[in-house]
């Protein structure tokens, strides 16, 4: 495997052209041809690699996502099945065959169901797909872009101003074209940004990987006339590295985009490639990713923090002793700069309620690394266990606590 070694020249220069631009600290910065590049480790929600992670660029297709967190939630809550069938009107039908755009066609006379939908948006990227989803959670395209604003605001990414459901430029939407936009605008996020709606997906709906990490599907899946879908990531069958999703994106002016998931010395890592150049190379895209893992390799060291790892006692005014002796409940792998130093165990929060058994999960605590460059907090947690059994105080001492705390 081909190894990268950064270059004191070029790191110069990559700050010199932020000039003003915020940058959080990274373990390293990606020495790849996209504008932004940013690696994730899903163990401790730590940022590893940072290239420009904070401008906003167009994400294009990756815009889907979105569109497919909420798909999810609202199969999660019941308010839509897998195997629903989609009624299709005359403008999404006619929308579909317009291949100017990356479109699946749809047929009237077909039957399709939610996931067949859902398969042709994340895999060939059909933006008739998209809109079809986005219509179903929503009910129409303004709806849609002030649902996902909401979303996107709720996650902490203010004044996303989002024009579509696709990615695509306004003046591409044809018949779907927003109101109170010119027709250049288009979803812009930054790598950071980006790689907070994959983490949310990702942790809140992994099966999600599932379908991402399908290289090919019949389309619609059990009809006779049944087509085969092609999923535009070539990693998926990448043979140095395992690629289980997530999602491609292109524009004409801008390159191509991908935001995908594969492992790092055994750690699970999430990817984000911004706008790689396609003058040269159209698959310039897969190729800085593969870089990026590379000096990865390069850059750090996986390492493990045990079950059974001791941690300060937790105070809990309703245990018989006034506190609670814990450690770590699950081991667990993370990655970390070769110079750096190891991390401790932060915040430790009781989430069940006395009594305990010995071995019993009892909260969590969060990661603290040198750089507090935690990006994921849904994945910054680790369990907590207790070492013993407690009991849990008598009413008299409970309120006396209760007075004097």
């Amino acid at each position: 495997m081909k190894r990268f070694k950064k270059r004191l020249v070029s790191l110069f220069a990559f700050w010199m052209v932020l000039g003003s631009i915020s940058v959080s600290a990274a373990v390293f910065t990606p020495d790849i041809e996209s504008q932004a590049a940013l690696l994730v480790d899903l163990n401790t929600g730590r940022v590893l690699a940072d290239k420009n992670g904070e401008e906003r660029l167009p994400i294009a297709s990756l815009s889907k996502m979105l569109v497919a967190y909420f798909i999810e939630e609202a199969v999660s809550k019941g308010d839509l099945s897998w195997d629903q069938q989609i009624e299709l009107n005359p403008k999404l039908l006619e929308y579909s065959q317009d291949l100017e755009v990356s479109n699946v066609p749809l047929h009237k006379d077909e039957k399709y169901t939610v996931k067949d939908i859902m398969n042709a948006m994340m895999l060939p990227s059909s933006n008739s797909a998209t809109v079809i989803l986005a219509d179903l959670v929503a009910g129409d395209v303004a709806k849609y872009n002030t649902m996902a604003n909401k979303k996107l605001a709720s996650w902490g990414i203010k004044d996303a101003n989002w024009s579509s459901s696709t990615g695509l430029p306004v003046g591409a939407l044809g018949p779907f074209e927003p109101t109170g936009f010119v027709e250049d605008d288009a979803n812009s996020l930054s790598a950071r940004e980006t790689a907070v709606v994959a983490g949310h997906l990702l942790h809140d709906y992994p099966e999600i990987l599932d379908l991402t990490s399908q290289t090919s599907a019949k389309f619609p899946k059990g009809s006779e006339d049944a087509e085969t879908l092609e999923n535009t990531n070539k990693l998926l069958s990448d043979t140095d590295y395992t690629v289980k999703g997530l999602k491609t994106g292109s524009l004409p002016d801008s390159g191509k985009s991908l935001v995908s998931t594969t492992t790092i010395k055994g750690v699970p890592v999430l990817s984000v490639v911004l706008n790689a150049p396609v003058d040269v190379d159209e698959e310039e895209v897969f190729t800085s990713s593969k870089e990026l893992w590379e000096q990865a390799y390069d850059s750090l060291d996986a390492k493990t923090i045990q079950k059974g790892t001791r941690l300060a006692d937790v105070p809990d005014k309703n245990a018989e002793t006034g506190s609670v002796s814990v450690s770590v409940g699950t081991e667990k792998a993370y990655l970390l700069g070769k110079k750096e130093t190891e991390p401790v165990l932060k915040d430790a929060n009781l989430t069940s309620e006395v009594p305990y058994k010995a071995g019993q999960n009892v909260g969590h605590a969060s990661w603290n690394f040198s750089d507090n460059d935690s990006l994921l907090t849904e994945f910054d947690q680790i369990d907590l266990q207790s070492d013993e059994d407690v009991s849990k105080a008598n009413w008299f001492v409970r309120t006396w606590r209760g007075i004097v705390h």
